[in-house]
C-alpha cells in the first residue's frame, strides 16, 4: 500500500480550473467503506502541512457515476505548468518526508489503489467554482485534425453560454490501459449546469458538424462524471 501512495502523492480528471500547457496527474483509488472522512481529514492535514504547501495544486474528487468496471470510488488530482515541480515531486522528496509518512499510514488503512495516469492540457482555460466534470476519454488517431475541429466546437459553444462552462482538450502521456489518447472534459458549477450544458453541447449545429468531421478519427472508450470535494494550493487567478 506505501507503493501505492507514492503513487498517489507523486495530480481527475476533476480537471477543474487548471490552465493550459498544464502537465496533470490523476490517481484514483477506493476508499474503503466507512473511511471517507478519514482519508478526507488526512488529505487534509497534510497539504496543511510545510511538505504539502510546497506541492502543487491538488483537487480531491468522487466518482459519481461510471461503469460497473470501474472499481474507484475516488481520484487526487495534482496540476502545474511546471515541469521541474513535477520533477521534485517524483525524485524522492516525499520519502524523506514526516507529513508524508503519517499520510502514508493513516491511507495504508484507509484505500486501495487503482489506476495512476500522466498526461497534458491542450485546450482550455480556467474556470474557478467548476467542481463538476464529465471525463469523455478517447481514442484519436489524426491528433492535429481532431484539435482543429474540437477547437472551433468549443468557441462556437463558449460564446453561447457566455463563457460558464468548461470544454477542456487533454492529451495522455502514460497510463491509460483503456486505449485513449485524448480527454475531452465538459465542466460546470453545479449538476444541473452539467445537465443543461451536455444537452446544449449534443443539440447544437457546433456539435453536429464536428461530429461529422471527426466520426472517422476518434472512438470514445470511457465516459465517468465526478465532484470535486476539495482543493489546496490553488494559484491565483483559479
Amino acid at each position: 500500500m506505501k507503493r501505492i501512495l507514492v503513487f498517489t502523492l507523486a495530480f481527475l480528471f476533476a480537471c477543474v480550473g487548471i490552465a493550459q500547457d498544464m502537465y496533470w496527474a490523476v490517481y484514483h483509488f477506493e476508499v474503503k467503506p466507512g473511511h471517507d472522512a478519514e482519508v478526507s481529514a488526512a488529505f487534509d492535514k497534510f497539504f496543511t502541512s510545510e511538505t504539502g504547501k510546497k506541492m502543487p495544486y491538488a483537487a480531491l474528487s468522487s466518482n459519481m457515476f461510471s461503469s460497473s468496471s470501474d472499481k474507484w470510488t475516488h481520484e487526487i488530482l495534482f496540476a502545474t505548468p511546471s515541469t521541474e515541480q513535477f520533477g521534485q515531486m517524483y525524485s524522492g522528496m516525499l520519502q524523506q518526508s514526516l507529513d508524508y509518512a503519517l499520510l502514508s499510514q493513516s491511507m495504508d488503512k484507509s484505500i486501495k489503489g487503482v489506476a495512476s495516469y500522466l498526461g497534458k492540457m491542450l485546450i482550455g482555460e480556467p474556470i474557478p467554482g467548476n467542481n463538476y466534470a464529465t471525463v469523455y476519454e478517447l481514442s484519436v488517431s489524426d491528433p492535429a485534425t481532431y484539435a482543429a475541429a474540437f477547437t472551433k466546437m468549443r468557441d462556437g459553444l463558449m460564446a453561447k453560454t457566455g463563457g460558464k462552462m468548461g470544454l477542456d482538450l487533454h492529451q495522455f502521456i502514460s497510463g491509460n490501459e483503456v486505449g485513449a489518447t485524448h480527454v475531452a472534459v465538459a465542466t460546470a458549477p453545479s449538476f444541473k449546469d452539467l445537465l443543461d450544458f451536455t444537452d446544449t453541447v449534443f443539440s447544437s449545429e457546433e456539435f453536429a458538424t464536428f461530429a461529422k468531421e471527426v466520426k472517422d478519427i476518434r472512438k470514445v472508450m470511457r465516459v465517468f462524471t465526478t465532484f470535486t470535494m476539495k482543493e489546496w494550493n490553488i494559484p491565483t487567478g483559479m
